[in-house]
């Protein structure tokens, strides 16, 4: 077997709303990839964790993975164990999955809460919202910084690991030359990605902000690098 079908080990570790669903459909496209979704977003009690990895990337000559969101498992409370056992077998790549402007992040999660619509694949399941939904401002720069926050950690502790960084607005301007990227990384031939889920989420931020006046004249006088206005 050469090194390009040797089956490899893989995370993506990311958060809600930076079309993780989507990179999955389009990693599973390839012949040699097989990538689940949250299979740790929740787990038993007391979960053996290196069992558990060993049973995800127990697919005879496949390259494994899955995504881990930061705040997964959601019904253990302290969680660290996950990720030290994670950290101790340095041959899983990481993938970091991000999205640059979490101001669209941020209305992307208060919409997706308001319909309860996560994923779709068909057209006819988007849901629209009859009215604009408002922003606080406050509450969006608290998730801002707690993103941030475990984006800098997470990429502290697997620097040991072999890893890349995909931004989800690559993913959205051209996805194929983005996995392209990624089935190098993961010394995988080439393939012409494919993916079946759906953007839910079109159109300007002024049209689908409340208070998006407030919000630009906000940011004008108080910049930052991961809120991009219209």
């Amino acid at each position: 077997m050469s090194n390009l079908d040797a089956p490899k080990k893989f995370i993506i570790i990311s958060y809600a709303r930076t079309g993780s669903n989507f990179l999955v459909s389009l990693l599973n496209s390839h012949p040699n990839i097989t990538c689940g979704g949250e299979l740790l977003g929740k787990v038993t009690p007391n979960p053996d964790y290196s069992k558990l990895l060993n049973k995800i990337f127990n697919v005879p000559n496949k390259t494994q993975g899955f995504k881990l969101f930061h705040y997964h498992p959601m019904n253990v409370e302290n969680n660290q164990l996950l990720f030290d056992t994670i950290q101790a077998d340095k041959s899983i790549r990481i993938i970091f999955l991000e999205r640059k402007n979490l101001l669209k992040r941020y209305y992307s999660l208060l919409k997706a809460n308001q319909t309860k619509v996560w994923k779709v694949t068909n057209p006819k399941d988007i849901t629209h919202t009859k009215s604009k939904i408002p922003i606080d401002i406050t509450k969006l720069i608290q998730t801002i910084n707690s993103v941030t926050k475990y984006e800098n950690l997470y990429k502290q502790m697997f620097r040991e690991h072999k890893h890349i960084t995909i931004q989800y607005e690559d993913i959205e301007n051209n996805y194929t030359q983005t996995c392209m990227e990624i089935f190098r990384f993961l010394d995988l031939r080439k393939h012409t990605a494919i993916g079946n889920t759906i953007k839910q989420n079109s159109g300007v931020l002024k049209d689908l902000i409340e208070n998006y006046s407030e919000l630009e004249t906000y940011f004008n006088l108080n910049s930052h690098p991961r809120v991009i206005l219209d």
